[in-house]
């Protein structure tokens, strides 16, 4: 996917200047499986 938005920026000449690829954490995931916090 990375690759993929490399690509386009090249293809419309735009410079990024911070892209990231970060993995998700388990507390990410469970917020968007419940939709609210743990109390």
């Amino acid at each position: 996917m990375l690759a993929t938005v490399t690509a386009w920026c090249a293809q419309i000449d735009v410079l990024p200047t911070d892209m990231r690829v970060e993995q998700r954490s388990l507390e990410d995931v469970f917020l968007d499986l419940t939709g609210r916090e743990l109390r």
